[in-house]
């Protein structure tokens, strides 16, 4: 799910993996617990601009305003759920070859999935995406959640 959300809600509370970024292949050294973030906390200013902030295995996720209101994502699968959330949108990562490129936008993107590619890359020299870590584009993919 791709959503647009009021600049003002940019407190994150969630289940799952953190306290930094991680990735289906990357996560291992991220602890499941509960944590809570700003939305700058959620960042990491790759040298070039690109997806960023992922969290993975999310039983639920509750985004706030400052003051305290707000809603609430969660699994109804048991799968688990990813999110991150931005300050631009993808077409803007993709545009900028540098962060200070990126423009300032009156909204949060953010993003829910069910499951992400891995990003590879841990045998020096090779991009190659091991089996495990692949989405497949035949194969039907399923979630469920509920937004209150």
């Amino acid at each position: 799910m791709l959503a647009q959300v009021r600049p003002d809600f940019n407190h994150f509370t969630w289940f799952g993996r953190g306290p930094y970024e991680n990735y289906c292949d990357r996560k291992s050294a991220s602890k499941v617990g509960l944590w809570h973030a700003a939305l700058p906390e959620l960042q990491h200013n790759y040298m070039r601009p690109q997806e960023n902030g992922n969290r993975t295995d999310v039983r639920f996720l509750q985004i706030t305003t400052p003051y305290g209101n707000g809603f609430k994502v969660q699994d109804l699968t048991g799968q688990h759920m990813g999110f991150s959330a931005q300050p631009y949108s993808q077409e803007d990562l993709d545009a900028a070859e540098h962060i200070f490129e990126l423009p300032v936008r009156d909204s949060i993107t953010l993003h829910i999935d069910s499951l992400q590619c891995g990003v590879g890359g841990d045998v020096p020299g090779f991009t190659l995406l091991k089996p495990p870590y692949r989405i497949h584009p035949l194969q039907e993919y399923i979630q469920e959640f509920i937004i209150y």
